[in-house]
């Protein structure tokens, strides 16, 4: 499964589970997007390099996940990302596959997950 693919298990994943907690994934988009569209996207943030895919928020924290493929690994902008967050004990994961973010979500008791018998 690539990125693309598990970014998209991912979120048909919260919206059928509804977990406890506001969650959005972030929309850092690549490619080319036209200069004037690129740039208004920069100027709002929308391009923030280093910005996990999904975030999470819950009456007692938040926490980010990265999604990574295969043997792909952190961007030095998602490693600095990541490092920001662990300083403040904020949780930040890399999941590499559905059943690494539904136990991440569980353990974060966002999400109640019974595995089937």
């Amino acid at each position: 499964m690539n990125e693309r693919q598990l970014h998209q298990s991912v979120f048909e994943l919260l919206q059928w589970e509804n977990p406890h907690c506001v969650w959005y994934p972030v929309p850092n988009f690549s490619g080319d997007l036209g200069a004037k569209l690129g740039r208004k996207f920069k100027e709002q943030g929308v391009r923030l390099a280093g910005v996990p895919d999904f975030a999470f928020h819950w009456k007692d924290g938040s926490g980010f996940i990265e999604l990574k493929a295969g043997s792909n690994s952190l961007s030095e902008a998602q490693k600095n990302f990541r490092d920001k967050c662990l300083e403040r004990e904020i949780p930040f994961r890399v999941c590499r596959s559905l059943d690494e973010v539904i136990r991440t979500l569980s353990e974060w008791g966002v999400l109640e997950w019974k595995e089937a018998a």
